[in-house]
């Protein structure tokens, strides 16, 4: 089996009945960083979706082998969207190809999703590898940016990766008003010099809203055999945070410059 057969064996094994939401990052890429998009990036797109396509709807799988990002209903009121980041950071040499255009037009594609995902009153949970500070276009980032600030009634949270010392925290205002908030997990990964960890977000099923995250990691130094998973803390419990309404989270970010205990 290769990698990602694997994972998808076990995870079928051992979450025979959990739905799977995968998202690509710059290291599915080859090489690294590098993605053309669209039809160039046809070799990639549709070997994964040949590995995912358990988990894909066929609306999914359609958009995904076109451009590696798609939209998916988890049940009646709920919905994941996994967007495809690859193609926006600078150290895709292949931006400075597309004259600042949004290649496969994800954006807007994100736009009409976002917009009926409004009209049938879903909550929508957003993927994604890279934070947008980790593009390169500021037109990206601030149309992005937009979105999430004019769909924040109806986004949930925004869940990102790549930059491994996570879990970080990603607030966006409107006019200084704290609107939406992401999360920058943590990695399993050990780059560089840091214990894996990943994080289990708690949602309430009727409501479908996020309620709390769990920070999961292992000590590599003292191991033996296992690897001992441990969790850490409970994001609200930790830190003394009321709820994850972005005011409260804003009110936390902002002790962090006055309140040395909170700080340490």
């Amino acid at each position: 089996l290769n990698v990602n057969d694997a994972i998808r064996t076990f995870t079928k094994y051992y979450f025979p009945n959990t739905s799977v939401f995968p998202i690509i990052g710059n290291h599915d890429t080859f090489p690294i960083n590098q993605e053309p998009g669209l039809t160039q990036s046809d070799w990639l797109y549709k070997n994964l979706s040949m590995r995912w396509k358990y988990w894909f709807s066929n609306d999914s799988l359609n958009t995904f082998n076109f451009g590696g990002f798609y939209t998916q209903r988890v049940k009646p009121g709920f919905r994941i969207i996994g967007l495809n980041t690859n193609v926006y950071p600078k150290e895709n040499w292949w931006q400075s190809l597309y004259n600042k255009d949004d290649y496969g037009h994800q954006l807007a594609w994100l736009r009409d999703v976002l917009n009926q995902s409004k009209v049938n009153q879903e909550k929508v949970i957003i993927l994604a590898h890279h934070s947008p500070n980790n593009w390169y276009s500021k037109e990206f980032i601030d149309y992005y940016t937009n979105l999430l600030l004019e769909y924040s009634d109806i986004i949930e949270i925004s869940i990102y990766g790549h930059q491994h010392s996570g879990p970080s925290l990603r607030l966006f205002y409107n006019n200084s008003v704290p609107k939406s908030f992401g999360i920058v997990g943590g990695s399993l990964t050990t780059y560089t010099e840091l214990n894996p960890t990943f994080t289990v977000y708690i949602y309430n099923r009727t409501t479908n809203e996020i309620i709390d995250f769990e920070i999961w990691w292992a000590d590599l130094i003292n191991i033996s055999d296992d690897i001992n998973w441990v969790m850490q803390y409970k994001f609200l419990e930790r830190h003394n945070i009321n709820s994850l309404n972005p005011v409260d989270l804003d009110i936390f970010a902002k002790s962090l410059l006055t309140n040395k205990t909170n700080w340490e």
